[in-house]
């Protein structure tokens, strides 16, 4: 369920109290540190303007309340970032150009049902046997093992109409390969 999964992430804040990174690989590869550095306040004086500034100066401590709370939005923005890098290298090994902004993909009418193909099949190859919960763990130092995935079938995402935006086919394909009906 998706708020014991964020409730497992924000305990990262746990790990910082014990001065460890809160670290993880996202599935594509790129190595995510989420830390924010802290700040302290400084006053400047102008005598030529006759006013005073507030500034914020970094400090060699991180901020770990702005990491904590940071910790979820970054673990969900490197698993959209990933999907979004499987879906555009696949596409373009297809010879299909996409137009992707964050997680919305476009591509020309005569692609969009390959496209749809793409999308559906990177996101269940990438959480298939996905073991990211379990990495972040171990490079935390959590306690108590990540949850469990639950039972969802993820392959039957290739036959959602809705996934991604309404497939044209509208579900016939799922049942001409042999799939369940469509999610």
């Amino acid at each position: 369920p998706p708020r014991t999964i964020l409730g497992y992430i924000s305990r990262a804040k746990d790990a910082m109290k014990q001065g460890k990174r809160v670290a993880w690989t996202a599935p594509n590869g790129l190595r995510v540190v989420s830390e924010y550095s802290g700040f302290k306040k400084r006053e400047i004086k102008s005598v030529a303007f006759k006013t005073r500034m507030r500034i914020s100066e970094p400090t060699n401590k991180p901020d770990t309340k702005r990491t904590a709370n940071a910790v979820a939005p970054n673990f969900i923005h490197s698993l959209d970032a990933s999907h979004l890098d499987f879906v555009l290298h696949e596409a373009k090994k297809q010879g299909i150009p996409v137009a992707a902004i964050h997680d919305d993909f476009g591509a020309l009418a005569p692609h969009i049902v390959a496209l749809h193909d793409i999308i559906r099949s990177t996101f269940v190859m990438m959480y298939q046997d996905n073991t990211i919960l379990k990495e972040l763990q171990e490079s935390t130092g959590f306690a108590t093992d990540p949850p469990s995935p639950g039972t969802l079938d993820l392959s039957a995402t290739m036959c959602s109409t809705y996934f991604f935006g309404a497939d044209p086919r509208e579900g016939t394909h799922c049942y001409a390969r042999g799939t369940s009906p469509k999610a």
